[in-house]
Order: structure tokens, then C-alpha cells, then sequence
């Protein structure tokens, strides 16, 4: 379900998605009420693809959106926060 239904999310949360193989996996936004950043990232934490700003789907069909390369996570963010924090295809993410 992802962030569906979802009126609001704090600035620094978001939603993580984790796929046992690399693949495109595509997302789209069908009863998700906040624009979201979607990042992707490749089995080693790489950005392989970014969707910045990506607006709830008013009438369906909805548009899907999916990576140029295989990704492995996937990461949701409120809309802009990629932008703030100069996110970009090739930077890497680790954990604290």
C-alpha cells in the first residue's frame, strides 16, 4: 500500500521498499494524496534514477513511473526533499 491514503508525512520520514532482485520496478501514485520524491537505488545503495515532484493521480489510468536502470530499493519522500538535499543519479546511502 506504500503511502496511499496518507493525508500527510513528516519532513523527515518516508517510506522504504526493499525487492530481493534488481529489476525496474515501476510505482505510481493511485490513491496517494501528498507529491512525492521517488528514488532508486541499485543493490550497492547507488541512485540509479530520481522523480522529483510526482503529483497524486487525479483520473485514472495513472501514469507509472519506473527507473532507466534496475534497482533494488526504492525510497519515498515528501516532494522536494531530494532537491534540498542536492540528491542526485550516483550518490550512495548508508545507514547510521
Amino acid at each position: 500500500r506504500g503511502l496511499m491514503f496518507r493525508e500527510s508525512m513528516p519532513q523527515d520520514h518516508g517510506m522504504f521498499f526493499v525487492f530481493t532482485e534488481d529489476f525496474p520496478y515501476s510505482f505510481w501514485m493511485k490513491n496517494t494524496l501528498i507529491p512525492l520524491d521517488i528514488i532508486w537505488l541499485d543493490h550497492q545503495m547507488r541512485v540509479v534514477h530520481i522523480e522529483q515532484n510526482v503529483p497524486p493521480c487525479e483520473k485514472t489510468p495513472c501514469p507509472s513511473y519506473m527507473p532507466s536502470f534496475p534497482a533494488r530499493f526504492v525510497l519515498e519522500l515528501n516532494a522536494g526533499i531530494s532537491e534540498k538535499n542536492s540528491l542526485k543519479k550516483g550518490d550512495s546511502f548508508y545507514w547510521k
